[in-house]
C-alpha cells in the first residue's frame, strides 16, 4: 500500500472520478 500513497498525493489535484478511476486501476494492478 505504502507504493500507492505518493501516487494518491499526485492524484489528488485531479478530479473525483479520475482519482477513483486511477486507485480501481492501481487497485487492480496491485491485486495482481
Amino acid at each position: 500500500m505504502n507504493i500507492l500513497m505518493p501516487r494518491i498525493l499526485t492524484y489528488g489535484s485531479w478530479p473525483e472520478k479520475t482519482l477513483e478511476d486511477s486507485m480501481r486501476k492501481l487497485l487492480k494492478t496491485a491485486i495482481k
